[in-house]
């Protein structure tokens, strides 16, 4: 398991599993094993929290079956209410940059180039071509580069060029403190997708 793409909370949950079921052969698996799986997590947890614990354990599952030549298996999943997908308007958008703080090239970042905070958090200065005006960012889902275009605004947001990380945190949790504080002082409620979602409306 890559934990660094996991929160501490769905990797206790997913010990929760292998301490009662360990010790399962992988071929007597099946795909209601899921039923099993959340009879070991935290009662009243949120369907999309138990099928990333689900989904997890399948990719490992399927590990021992490529290995034994097997068939992978398909566990099934719990039905998710139907998100529904937001933005923030000029206004919402300026009102949270007044009240962001230390994450205001953050935000921008995330504004005008609609990454994902993961691949914002891993973005290196080295990515970054201020002369042919392009940012290189590499998408862990697909595992390619797609370049985007740096809006002049968020050139001047992220200043001038440094070293290594262009934003200095270990993980998208290490943003939460400050996130709730620039949700608090703003009165809007966001997170680092939105600005995803705001940015493809935009488009």
């Amino acid at each position: 398991i890559d934990s660094k793409s996991l929160h501490i909370h769905h990797i206790n949950q997913i010990f929760k599993v292998t301490d009662k079921f360990g010790h399962v052969l992988v071929n007597e698996i099946r795909p209601d094993f899921s039923h099993q799986i959340k009879s070991c997590l935290t009662p009243g947890i949120k369907n999309s929290s138990i099928n990333r614990v689900i989904v997890v354990i399948q990719a490992l599952v399927n590990v021992q079956m490529k290995k034994m030549n097997s068939q992978p298996i398909k566990l099934e999943k719990y039905k998710t209410e139907e998100t529904k997908i937001t933005w923030h308007n000029n206004t919402e958008f300026d009102l949270l940059l007044r009240h962001a703080g230390k994450l205001r090239p953050l935000v921008c970042f995330l504004y005008y180039t609609g990454c994902r905070i993961s691949e914002a958090i891993n973005l290196q200065w080295s990515d970054i071509d201020y002369e042919e005006k392009l940012i290189s960012v590499y998408m862990s889902k697909t595992k390619k580069y797609k370049y985007i275009y740096i809006h002049p605004k968020l050139k001047k947001e992220l200043g001038k060029p440094g070293q290594g990380k262009v934003f200095h945190y270990t993980t998208r949790f290490g943003i939460r403190s400050a996130w709730k504080t620039m949700e608090a002082r703003s009165g809007i409620k966001t997170h680092p997708h939105k600005f995803r979602h705001t940015f493809a409306t935009r488009v």
